[in-house]
């Protein structure tokens, strides 16, 4: 296998099988069980509403977990109340170290508390669901089947007690939530084209005619697999991006591959790898979404590692410079944002990436350890071609001459793009597969400046924020009566 290659092969079928079987696995969950033990803590679960107690109700001793998986249930201990509502809760000396308690109930909503030492009894007071029905649709407006929807009743780190899967509309509808505004219900939307931001609330607010839409931002997938110190493949290790405070994990399978989903166009600027038992993380740097990512542990015992030369790690490097050439396109003065220009490095090994901007005309400086390493000229909504630049080997040891590569970039064409009938204050953000582009403010006042923008060939959504659809070719009209997500397909002229 060609680690260092970029990918070719579709891999969306595998990642479908994947969203599949963990949605099946996070509704199957685990039986809960009472558990008699002597020291206990008691819990009663009642109706909000009307103060009855709730039998056969689940109370979850729930641990934070460093591996905060979608779509997967686990706790220290589940227990089932009784005809008065009440269970106990074995204590921490019994079962483990936990965190928090949470109370869930056939057509109520999921509560939960993070007080596990507190008074007792532990109370919780349900609320009677509100099922929602959520519509998930890509950057384009899209439907998006297999999409995993969790909903946490915690930190970030606790597990989706609430979880459906989209169906072919993109559509699926949520079970144990409420619209009571008293606790947490964070909504994460897992899907292998999106990315996956953090404290999303459940859309109440925006139900039109019995269904939310949530409009995802475009993500990406990094590939790759761990390696144990022997070479051999690290199985059931958690894989990471700490982004965000939940951050994106996956686990490795049996012959220690991953998939991560959610990345950022550009892919993941760091990987963390945690050991099953949660007992050792090691830091690599990051990856690209197209390119296989090796990550290879070391033999110490220690805690935390860094390796890559990540955090003072010793290891020989020397300067690559990168230098653009790019001319303006069509002689037109491009906007700043047209002018960025990304250049990638990536390891043809291991697959370990860097990568750095500029602008036309610019450089580039990259500190490599040895290796030897694929240098692309790229850009997310740039009018300039992706460019292979070349290949540049770092030897061990030291290197005190720096190692150039220049790069010749075609001259572009853009297109110009109008936009009628906004209104004064609002807003209108452009964006692309590789993610948000563009946010125009209008301002206030009586007058409307109709904005231009010089924009790249490709597939572009224009949305201001409200609801609707309706698209154009190069040229938008945006009714002022409601809202819009349009999509534009930019072609220059022959």
């Amino acid at each position: 296998m060609d680690h260092g290659s970029i990918l070719t092969r579709d891999t969306r079928s595998d990642m479908q099988l994947t969203l599949i079987a963990l949605a099946l696995s996070a509704a199957a969950g685990s039986s809960p069980q009472e558990t008699p033990l002597a020291t206990s803590r008691l819990a009663i679960v009642l109706d909000g509403e009307t103060g009855r107690p709730i039998p056969g109700a689940t109370v979850y001793a729930v641990q934070e977990s460093e591996i905060p998986v979608w779509g997967k249930r686990w706790f220290r201990a589940a227990v089932v109340t009784d005809a008065d509502g009440r269970a106990r809760v074995p204590q921490k000396s019994e079962v483990g170290d936990y965190s928090w308690l949470m109370a869930e109930a056939e057509g109520y909503g999921t509560c939960s508390t993070s007080d596990e030492d507190g008074p007792e009894p532990a109370e919780f007071r349900l609320e009677r669901e509100t099922p929602i029905t959520i519509e998930v649709v890509d950057f384009l407006g899209r439907p998006l089947p297999l999409a995993h929807l969790g909903v946490c009743f915690g930190c970030g780190h606790t597990p989706d007690l609430v979880s459906a899967v989209t169906g072919p509309d993109g559509r699926a509808t949520l079970f144990g939530v409420t619209d009571y505004d008293g606790g947490i219900e964070d909504l994460y939307v897992v899907h292998p084209e999106l990315s996956q931001p953090s404290y999303d609330s459940v859309p109440y607010g925006d139900v039109v005619d019995g269904v939310a839409r949530y409009h995802g931002e475009p993500g990406f997938v990094v590939t790759g697999c761990v390696l144990l110190p022997s070479g051999k493949p690290a199985v059931g290790h958690g894989v990471g991006n700490n982004e965000t405070h939940r951050g994106h994990w996956a686990v490795t399978d049996e012959r220690g591959e991953f998939r991560l989903f959610g990345c950022e166009p550009l892919g993941a600027d760091s990987l963390m790898v945690v050991t099953p038992g949660e007992e050792r993380r090691t830091f690599f740097h990051g990856a690209l979404p197209d390119v296989y990512r090796t990550l290879q542990l070391d033999g110490t015992d220690q805690p935390e590692a860094f390796v890559d030369g990540q955090e003072g790690t010793k290891l020989p490097t020397a300067i690559a410079r990168v230098q653009i050439t790019a001319p303006n396109p069509q002689d037109q003065d491009l906007p700043a944002r047209l002018q960025r220009i990304v250049v990638e490095a990536w390891e043809e090994t291991t697959g370990m990436a860097f990568w750095g901007e500029t602008d036309a005309s610019g450089a580039v400086d990259f500190e490599l350890p040895a290796g030897r390493y694929a240098v692309r000229v790229d850009g997310p909504a740039s009018p300039y071609p992706a460019v292979m630049a070349g290949r540049v080997t770092v030897e061990p040891g030291e290197n005190e001459a720096p190692i150039t590569l220049t790069c010749d970039l075609p001259t572009p064409r853009v297109c110009s793009l109008e936009v009628l009938g906004l209104r004064p204050g609002e807003s209108l953000e452009l964006m692309t597969a590789a993610g948000p582009y563009l946010l125009h403010d209008l301002p206030e006042g009586p007058e409307i400046r109709v904005p231009t923008f010089l924009l790249p060939s490709g597939r572009w959504s224009a949305y201001t924020y409200r609801a609707g659809e309706d698209g154009v070719q190069r040229r938008l009209q945006i009714p002022v009566s409601r809202d819009i997500m349009a999509t534009l397909e930019l072609r220059v002229p022959e």
